[in-house]
């Protein structure tokens, strides 16, 4: 049978085709010896125009694989960025709470001590106690 006749299945494009077949001879463990052999009689034939569909196939299989590795990069990088920011968001949030509470504790203090000296007798003001 040649392979130029032969039907596709599904409509699937000569080099999937190709493709399959060798990942199934890979699979049976056929490819390595096929390969290893020196009786090319043994060896499944592939058309010239097979053979440059199925390396085109590989290119846009490497293209598209390219693409959607930037794609992920990209994710990443942006997320990183995401991370960074909250996490100085959060530096900025603790350094603002402590700002108040010491702010707010100098306050009570001064306010408490402004309280105790105007609960002091006359008598103690002027005794300094």
């Amino acid at each position: 049978m040649h392979r130029n006749n032969r039907q596709h299945v599904h409509g699937s494009s000569p080099a999937a085709d190709a493709l399959t077949r060798f990942t199934a001879l890979e699979k049976a463990g056929v490819a390595d010896k096929l390969a290893a052999s020196t009786d090319l009689a043994a060896a499944p034939s592939f058309a010239d125009q097979e053979i440059r569909d199925a390396v085109d196939e590989l290119k846009r299989s490497t293209e598209t694989i390219a693409r959607q590795t930037e794609s992920l990069r990209q994710q990443h990088d942006a997320l990183d960025r995401l991370v960074q920011g909250g996490r100085r968001d959060k530096e900025a949030r603790a350094s603002l709470e402590a700002q108040h509470l010491y702010r707010w504790e100098e306050r009570r203090k001064s306010v408490a001590l402004a309280v105790g000296s105007s609960q002091q007798s006359p008598a103690d003001r002027e005794s300094g106690s």
